[in-house]
């Protein structure tokens, strides 16, 4: 039975299902990539993200790297097979995406090419969709562009929050990735995304200002979408009282 060797590249507690996944595989991981600690709060406290809180548990390694170019040096003084992302939050470059024998694949968790970009979850909500799901696909140096191994549809229930659908997308390509991973090591291609491409960039905080002049559907879309964060508010007498 072959073994992948595997980077795993996260900045969020949303990846910890394929994470563990691939921890409990036939596959290994060597050692995991994420974005630098960051000053926080008032006292501007240095804090990990939480994937790094819960991976420095399970590998012996979680580089942090502040350049490409350092990030570069370490892909090339430790070598693996693949780079597993997802919500790493970073562009990589195409001399990085090269250096792994089967390069980088990235988990996004919409049906590509619709909601490229940083927030899929949150538009799908505010946009009221009955169904999302996710894929996984060749990271090329484009914003969620490249060539799709797989895709999973996923229906969004009624009452389903950003968290609450993350949630369930994770466990979703937790169940898939090892898949994907025995296509890859078997030569099977990807595929080019097709059809027209629809964007879901990051979130502003003013974005979850709910007005007297919105339909309910989308004042609800709002409290759904960013109701956790960033946090969903109306102005009332010049005052912001969060809902």
């Amino acid at each position: 039975i072959s073994s992948v060797k595997i980077a795993f590249a996260s900045s969020s507690s949303v990846a910890l299902p394929v994470f563990h996944r691939l921890l409990n595989s036939k596959h290994e991981v060597l050692y995991c990539i994420s974005n630098p600690d960051k000053r926080v709060g008032r006292g501007q406290d240095i804090k990990s993200n939480a994937f790094v809180e819960e991976s420095f548990e399970f590998v012996p390694h979680v580089f942090q790297p502040e350049t490409n170019s350092q990030l570069q040096e370490y892909l090339e003084m430790n070598p693996v097979d693949l780079v597993v992302t997802i919500a790493y939050g970073r562009l990589i470059k195409a001399e990085l995406l090269r250096i792994p024998r089967f390069g980088w694949i990235n988990v996004h968790f919409s049906l590509l090419p619709h909601l490229r970009g940083a927030a899929p979850v949150q538009y799908a909500l505010l946009r009221g969709e009955k169904s999302t799901g996710i894929s996984i696909f060749q990271l090329d140096e484009g914003m969620d562009t490249g060539p799709l191994y797989l895709q999973e549809v996923h229906e969004i229930a009624p009452e389903a929050t950003t968290e609450s659908l993350l949630s369930e997308l994770g466990e979703l390509a937790a169940q898939k990735i090892l898949k994907v991973i025995d296509d890859i090591e078997n030569g099977v291609p990807a595929i080019p995304q097709r059809g027209e491409a629809t964007f879901a960039p990051k979130i502003l905080k003013e974005a979850g200002q709910i007005t007297s002049t919105m339909h309910v559907s989308e004042a609800i879309g709002i409290v759904r979408a960013l109701g956790e964060n960033p946090g969903a508010f109306i102005r009332f007498r010049g005052e912001r009282l969060n809902i």
